[in-house]
This record gives structure tokens, sequence and C-alpha cells, in this order.
């Protein structure tokens, strides 16, 4: 979660001088293990938007790096890792995970989860018309998160039950290396991949109307 030895150390000092500090919290309504794993959860999703708030990544920071042979730079912390190995992966870790993609990512926004699982429940029909459609089946299959029962308030037997464990609903199209390479092939592809992945899209954004964005 960390992307280093150095930073993960650090931090296993950290959450268990939370821990001991803290026992006194402990009040045994779940298992002792349970309880360290929420506390190492909660420090490691803080400790990520610290460190990424002031070193935010992106696809243009990774290409600089590869472009311009800064992995020589990266500092000894990978215990012996072969560094032409290691820039292998890095230019991998950019390249071999090209798509083409639609839906709701994010599943941190309860409300914009809340108002799908709705629309779901209300317009199950014409949501099994769109991800049945022949040309959606030939792409897609509809992916996210899921919890592992139905929630609280929707039907368990509901036509839609599966997807109403869903708690965020997106679509991607696997684009290989060499097809990046044709701009033109790419467009037209492209194209006709966002033709069918638009219904999907159009349902879900009947389904947000009226969401907001949290505020900081």
């Amino acid at each position: 979660m960390l992307g280093t030895f150095a930073d993960a150390e650090d931090a296993t000092q950290d959450i268990l001088l939370k821990m001991i500090t803290h026992l006194s919290s402990f009040r045994g309504d779940s298992s002792f293990t349970t309880w360290v794993f929420s506390i190492a959860v909660n420090h490691l999703k803080n400790y990520k938007k610290h460190m990424f708030a002031h070193y935010p990544l992106s696809f243009e920071y990774y290409g600089e790096d590869i472009q311009n042979g800064k992995i020589q730079d990266v500092p000894d912390l990978t215990q012996n890792v072969e560094k032409d190995i290691l820039a292998e992966e890095l230019k991998m870790s950019c390249t071999n995970q090209s798509f083409l993609g639609g839906g709701l990512f994010a599943d941190m926004f309860k409300d914009a989860t809340a108002m799908i699982r709705d629309h779901i429940s209300g317009n199950g029909e014409e949501w099994e018309r769109i991800v049945h459609e022949p040309a959606f089946e030939k792409y897609f299959t509809v992916k996210g998160t899921a919890l592992k029962n139905v929630p609280a308030g929707y039907e368990k037997e509901h036509p839609q039950a599966e997807y109403l464990k869903f708690k965020s609903w997106y679509l991607e199209y696997p684009i290989k290396d060499e097809e990046l390479g044709d701009a033109e092939t790419l467009l037209v592809k492209a194209a006709e991949i966002f033709r069918v992945m638009k219904p999907f899209n159009d349902y879900l954004n009947k389904a947000l109307t009226g969401f907001q964005m949290p505020t900081r």
C-alpha cells in the first residue's frame, strides 16, 4: 500500500504505538485482531492521503521518469531487485493497464451509491435491457466493489439483487499496447466502445440527478 520498505516500517511502528496507547478503548465488541486491523487500515488510508497530497501521481509523472531514465535515481529500497527489471515493471504498470472505461468508479460517496441502488431497485427492467443488450455483452461485464449481502432496505429476492450489492458500477474495455500505436484505428474503436457504453452512463447519470460532490 505504501510502495517502499522504509515507509512500511515507519507505518508499522506508528500503528503499534497507536494500538498500545489506545488499548483502553478496546471494548471487546469484536475480536482483538479485527480491532487492530481497523486501526491499521485507518492509519494507512490517512497516510496515503497525506503522501499523495504532497506527491500526486499521474501518467505524465510516470512518463517523465521513464523518458528521462530516472529509475537510476531511485534509492536502493528494493532489496537487490535488478534495476532493469524494476524499470520494465514501471513501464508495464503504465502501459498494460490501458482501457476505455465509464460508470461510477469511486465507492467512497455513500449518497451516490444509495441513489444508484434506489434507481436500479425502481427501474430494474431498464437496467436489464441495457446490460443484456448483445452489443453490450460483447464488450462489457459490469464491475465494481460489492458487499457480500444485499444491503438493508432492499429486498433480498429483488431481481437485480446482485447489482444492489455493488458499491460502484463501472465498465472497462482493455486496450492492448499495439492498438495504442495506431491512432486512426484506436479512434474508430473508441467511438464504437463509447457508443455502446453510452446507455449505461446515461442510466447512471439519471440516477445521480441532483447529486452534489461533498465539499472539503
